[in-house]
């Protein structure tokens, strides 16, 4: 791997074999207090989001939409747990990560979706450097996970956009969709051509058995969390048709290209009304799932968020 080469001010004498970013964390004392500063950081942000998000939950709306059959919850369960999940199996074959482990993916997850997009990696990066082994390079292969997960959600929805594009058409045409579409395409493509060219920023770390079953890994973990939204949104909007359901879920790929923003299930219940009009039923269950989502990331963030200000407390 490339390494980050940073400059070391004159006078630093305490820091005079410091050459990249690599060497700078794996100082013991040095990492296990930016570790703990940025696991403290990030644990504060997601209970202060955490009481943001319950203040800003409308309640009595929400609970007059929910449906009441079980197999509702087992899909809202199932998808919001299935990236945190299939990380864990990933990690599992590569790190042996213990079961443990899906804690601090969780609070990744909820940190990601409301403090801001990344932080929960950072959070998560440290959290790996203090508890795997040495040899386990958690930099390298987070970041080539990154790399892998951002291809595969890239040429996911260039098929989407490419499939839906009729349907949305008619349904939204003018030029706030012909922005969205272009903005997106400018991302995407932007990105895989980072890709493409790839050589001459990084080299992957892992080896091509462990690439070929992270990238087949998330072409599956968006196939099924399309599928596990399509029911979603189905069960909420009556006599809801294959293309609008398509047309959701493109909306909501091409959403997810958008950077560092939180709460992208939020962004689709705006997004897809002014693309698609003021469709009464599509917009109530588009909140309600957006609503859903936030009280589970606030649940999960608050006892997450208790539980790592408890062992720190106990140390």
């Amino acid at each position: 791997m490339p390494s980050t080469y940073l400059p070391v001010a004159r006078g630093t004498a305490d820091l005079p074999h410091v050459q990249d970013l690599t060497d700078l964390l794996s100082r013991p004392n040095l990492r296990e207090r930016v570790g703990a500063l940025v696991g403290l950081a990030v644990t504060i942000g997601i209970l202060v989001c955490v009481a943001a998000a319950v203040g800003r939950l409308r309640l009595g709306e929400l609970l007059d939409n929910l449906p009441t059959t079980a197999g509702f919850w087992a899909l809202l369960a199932a998808a919001y747990l299935l990236a945190p999940t299939l990380e864990w199996v990933i990690l599992r074959r590569l790190w042996r990560l213990p079961t443990a482990g899906l804690v601090p993916l969780l609070r990744k997850q909820v940190a990601n979706e409301l403090l801001l997009g990344y932080s929960g990696d950072a959070q998560f990066y440290f959290w790996a450097r203090g508890a795997m082994p040495a040899e386990v390079a958690p930099f390298a292969t987070l970041r080539d996970m990154s790399i892998l997960s951002a291809l595969a959600g890239n040429l996911a929805t260039l098929i989407l956009m490419a499939m839906a594009y009729p349907t949305l058409n008619r349904l939204a045409s003018g030029p706030l969709l012909q922005g969205a579409v272009l903005a997106t395409l400018v991302v995407v493509v932007s990105s895989l051509g980072i890709f493409a060219a790839r050589h001459a920023f990084f080299t992957f770390s892992l080896s091509r058995r462990a690439i070929a079953m992270i990238f087949l890994s998330h072409i599956a973990r968006i196939a099924a969390m399309l599928v596990l939204n399509a029911l979603l949104w189905a069960a909420l909007i009556p006599g809801a048709t294959l293309g609008i359901l398509l047309v959701l879920g493109t909306i909501r790929m091409m959403l997810s290209r958008v950077p560092l923003i939180p709460g992208k299930d939020v962004l689709l219940a705006g997004g897809a009304v002014a693309l698609m009009g003021s469709d009464a039923k599509i917009a109530v269950a588009l909140a309600t799932i957006a609503g859903l989502m936030i009280a589970l990331h606030a649940l999960v963030g608050l006892a997450t968020g208790v539980h790592d200000v408890a062992r720190r407390y106990r140390r």
